[in-house]
């Protein structure tokens, strides 16, 4: 294996949990903004229905930003596959998952559920 290939790689591993980890900062600042709007519409000065729809609004954003982070983890998965096929020095629990992984093969359980 040439040193260009173990570099990208290795690229590609810090990226992908990188953007893993965006992607759960993202649902976080969701839920949390949920929490506000929710606690802002309870002054009892304002009609119980007021913000419904921007509540919707949000929670059909954070399913996208789920599904978006289900494929991250398929696509984390794909890589880490990859990896191993192209004999790239196999991926760490922390960096990534192997079929040999429980942590990695239990979340593509979950994944898939």
């Amino acid at each position: 294996m040439t040193t260009h290939i173990a570099q990208d790689a290795s690229v590609i591993r810090t990226m992908m949990r990188q953007t893993e980890a965006q992607a759960d900062e993202m649902m976080i600042s969701l839920a949390m903004l949920k929490t506000k709007l929710v606690a802002a519409r309870s002054n009892p000065e304002l009609a119980p229905h007021i913000g419904q729809k921007a509540l919707l609004r949000l929670a059909r954003a954070e399913q996208q930003i789920l599904a978006a982070s289900t494929d991250l983890f398929r696509t984390h998965d794909e890589l880490s596959k990859l990896a191993i096929l192209m004999n790239v020095e196999h991926p760490s629990p922390e960096s990534g998952f192997s079929e040999a992984d429980p942590v990695g093969a239990s979340l593509e359980m979950a994944v898939e559920a």
